[in-house]
């Protein structure tokens, strides 16, 4: 034999002695499976001539030395609770971001998206309003001219519903335009025959109850609910009072606001959806996606997300139209053009009307006209949030709309 092999030979001799020795460091853990890591553990590797030249035995027993140190499971533990206070540390509770992403809050018809600014307020987003005087003008003059096109038999209410940013505290208030003289300006510009919803009112008199998500754009149904007593009021509507409902609640809701990862703290401060129903009725509703292509589902559909909570289990979300039946004996029958504020609004209104018709401007193909004839409509709602005036896009789809009844 060769006097280079017999180097060898004793080279791997001495190095079996230290290994031997370092196991004993080593033989306090005998797991196979680390649960915080979700992996298994490097085993002890076995040790011969070809991984020896290889190198490969080297590095398979340097990680079965890190992965069997005494302890290490304590370790680890310690590590993870230290790298979270860090984060909830880091992050800043209060911060303006800007993106150009679809927060859900685009309005269709917008062919490129504008930029969105949302506050990050401690534990909710909230999408800051920048007022466009050009998309206010835009917007009376869309509702102007249904007031000019209305049939006189038919009563004409308004409903302009303010961003939760109104709310918020003075000090970021003070980041956005004020709503309440928007919706006043544009209020005082409307035609005769339009009777305007003071809601904001109604709302400010609850801002310290959870009438707006955190994590959404949207009111919720609490807030919905006072939007319909303010509705009810000046509609001359008899509407049950809350207590006639039982409360149910859907947790784990992460809203639009929050789904576009502008800001991950957000995941751990999931919500809840809360829905009300009166016992023995759970309203149905028809979504038509046109004359020939529809489905029924319950009013409130706690089903629309596969069970998970969701702001679309308010008449299953946003549909060309849809075709809600009520709970009234009175004649009445109320069409509501309206962006997806009024999806939670309907459930409630449902118990004052025989139907209600519910209009998405932005995707409905159908002619209005025909559409109120058909259902002998008595009452005619358009309710928007005040968002829609911050650009002329909304108004164009409100004037599209008529366009295919004036045809």
């Amino acid at each position: 034999m060769k006097r280079q092999n017999y180097g060898v030979l004793i080279g791997f001799f001495l190095f079996m002695v230290c290994c031997s020795l370092l196991t004993v460091g080593a033989a306090g853990s005998e797991q196979t499976m680390s649960e915080a890591e979700n992996r298994m553990l490097q085993e002890k590797p076995r040790l011969s001539l070809a991984t020896y030249q290889s190198g490969d035995y080297f590095q398979q027993y340097e990680a079965y030395l890190s992965d069997h140190i005494p302890g290490r499971a304590v370790f680890l533990q310690k590590a993870e609770w230290f790298k979270e206070r860090i984060a909830c540390q880091s992050e800043s509770p209060v911060q303006v971001v800007e993106t150009t992403a679809d927060v859900g809050v685009q309005q269709a018809g917008e062919e490129e998206k504008s930029k969105q600014e949302l506050l990050v307020l401690n534990d909710r987003l909230l999408e800051l309003y920048h007022q466009q005087q050009t998309g206010c003008d835009a917007y009376v003059a869309a509702v102007n001219r249904y007031a000019q096109w209305l049939p006189e038999n038919i009563s004409f209410y308004h409903m302009l519903i303010p961003m939760p940013i109104a709310f918020a505290p003075q000090q970021y208030q003070q980041l956005s335009d004020n709503q309440q003289q928007t919706i006043a300006a544009v209020y005082s510009q409307l035609n005769a025959r339009v009777c305007a919803v003071d809601v904001y009112s109604v709302l400010a008199q609850h801002q310290q109850e959870d009438i707006y998500f955190r994590t959404d754009h949207h009111w919720t149904a609490l807030g919905a609910y006072y939007g319909a007593e303010a509705f009810a009021q000046a509609a001359d509507l008899t509407l049950p009072p809350l207590a006639e409902y039982e409360v149910h609640i859907m947790s784990g809701y992460l809203g639009q606001l929050a789904l576009n990862n502008l800001t991950p703290q957000l995941e751990r401060h999931r919500e809840d959806v809360i829905y009300y129903l009166r016992p023995g009725r759970n309203n149905s509703s028809i979504m038509y996606f046109g004359i020939t292509k529809s489905f029924t589902a319950p009013m409130i559909n706690d089903q629309f997300n596969q069970g998970k909570a969701d702001y679309g289990i308010f008449i299953s979300g946003d549909y060309p139209y849809t075709v809600v039946e009520g709970d009234a004996d009175n004649n009445r029958v109320l069409a509501v053009v309206k962006d997806s504020y009024g999806n939670a609004l309907i459930p409630w209104l449902a118990a004052g009307y025989e139907q209600i018709l519910a209009i998405d401007p932005r995707t409905c193909q159908e002619d209005i006209g025909q559409l109120l004839q058909q259902y002998q409509v008595t009452d005619f709602l358009l309710l928007n949030y005040v968002k829609v005036t911050s650009t002329s896009a909304y108004a164009e789809q409100l004037q599209a709309l008529l366009d295919k009844s004036e045809a």
